[in-house]
């Protein structure tokens, strides 16, 4: 599946680094830089699929000296620009593009991002995609992006863009701060990336640049939203979403510890990187298949449904207690095979109590924690464990009543479902005569 990566940093002086040398590295080509008189020579390195067909510049550049800048002159120029020794001549983009799509794709999208980094900040970008390293994960396509750290106007670079700006200043000028501009070009890169996921594979997922937590917590309130507008079905699914996003991030390896794999030694970093996207790959593999088991028995049930509706009229015959309990237990054992947090009514809760600590037990163990909630305040929420099995959640309403949630131990899901299914396969229990007749009465004045 297709993953979201977007970093970005300035080419330093202070630390050796040359706007000449990396655009060099960027684009495969040779330059020297007028500055120094160091030569930069990447044209023997492999790797890189294609280069900017020309310097991008702003769209009121483009019938002015700007639109005929060479990469050379351009990052020479920038050089020239930056007095201090400590001076940020360039500032670089790194993104991850999606191995599903194919190169006239990866460069189109590519373009319009540089294109929009030009517009947006009136500065000038160079780019170049690189094909993933032979050695490496061979769907490691990625573009490096170079913009210059002043703006171009009529092929002359005049003052620092405002990115580039102190955050006093910013202040200031009533702008945005340096990390909301950041966070903007985050978002934006996402915006285009899933219109080209859209557009060239439909199938793909698509890709957010918030961080998995955040996705989640989204997730779970467009859950608790179509459980509100009565869509049940779609509200389990984007359950099942949320808990793929509750997992570790992958953490990023970087430069050195990519090299030190390559030559056969292996690192905490990369190894971490591995546990990571191995249970990823689990945990999306196991979600898929609920979401895949959930969809066939919500169909079969629409299916039982449609069978009923359309049989012949006949006096069905009303469902015992028993009958009545058991159909909701297997419903709920279903529910809790997913790991997901899912609401319940009071007597699912009770049901429950009693599979775990015995008959009559749980009825009294699930008053007592509504005699604890009934001590808060209107709105809390409390959580109780449930022998290692099940975590119980109550919520206190407006009306003084209780809503009911189940979630069940990590590991225990297929144990839980598996006791609720044992409970509800037991035979109804035999009764005295006269107590059979007495049941049958209730029954018959519920089924009137």
């Amino acid at each position: 599946m297709a993953q979201y990566s977007m970093t970005t940093s300035t080419v330093q002086r202070s630390e050796g680094s040359c706007a000449v040398a990396h655009a060099a590295y960027v684009s495969g080509t040779r330059m020297v830089d007028a500055r120094t008189g160091q030569e930069a020579d990447y044209t023997r390195r492999g790797g890189v699929e294609c280069v900017a067909p020309a310097i991008v510049v702003p769209a009121q550049e483009r019938e002015t000296q700007s639109a005929s800048i060479e990469r050379e002159a351009l990052w020479n120029m920038a050089e020239a620009a930056e007095k201090r020794k400590d001076g940020t001549p360039a500032r670089k983009v790194l993104i991850a593009l999606p191995h599903e799509l194919g190169p006239e794709a990866r460069l189109a999208m590519t373009q319009e991002f540089a294109q929009w980094l030009a517009d947006r900040y009136h500065v000038a970008v160079d780019f170049a995609i690189h094909k993933p390293d032979k050695q490496g994960d061979q769907r490691n396509y990625h573009a490096h992006i170079v913009q210059t750290t002043r703006e171009i106007h009529d092929g002359e670079l005049t003052d620092k863009a405002q990115i580039e700006w102190k955050g006093s200043r910013l202040k200031e000028a009533g702008l945005p701060s340096g990390k909301a501009m950041i966070h903007e070009m985050r978002e934006k890169w996402e915006e285009i990336q899933n219109a080209y996921l859209t557009r060239h594979a439909p199938t793909a997922e698509k890709v957010s640049c918030k961080r998995l937590s955040v996705q989640r917590d989204e997730k779970l309130r467009e859950a608790e939203a179509l459980v509100q507008a009565g869509k049940e079905h779609e509200a389990q699914l984007a359950e099942l979403e949320a808990a793929a996003l509750d997992r570790e991030p992958q953490r990023h390896v970087g430069y050195e510890a990519t090299a030190m794999e390559r030559r056969g030694v292996q690192t905490e970093r990369a190894e971490d990187r591995r546990e990571a996207q191995r249970q990823a790959k689990k945990q999306h593999s196991l979600v898929a298949e609920l979401k895949h088991r959930l969809t066939q028995l919500w169909e079969r049930g629409k299916a039982a449904i449609r069978e009923v509706i359309t049989a012949p009229t006949s006096e069905p015959k009303p469902m015992t207690a028993h009958e009545l309990r058991a159909k909701r237990l297997m419903e709920h054992a279903a529910v809790i095979e997913t790991g997901v947090l899912a609401k319940a009514d009071r007597k699912t809760v009770a049901d429950d109590l009693n599979v775990i600590f015995g008959k009559g037990r749980g009825e009294g163990l699930l008053k007592t924690w509504e005699g604890h909630v009934a001590l808060v305040d209107v709105g809390a929420e409390q959580t109780f464990p449930a022998k290692g099995m099940i975590d119980v959640t109550l919520k206190r309403r407006q009306d003084g009543k209780f809503d009911y949630a189940v979630k069940p131990w990590k590991g225990k899901e297929k144990a839980m479902a598996d006791l609720l299914r044992n409970e509800a396969a037991k035979p109804e229990p035999q009764r005295k005569p006269k107590e059979q007749s007495r049941v049958r009465e209730r029954e018959n004045e519920q089924g009137r």
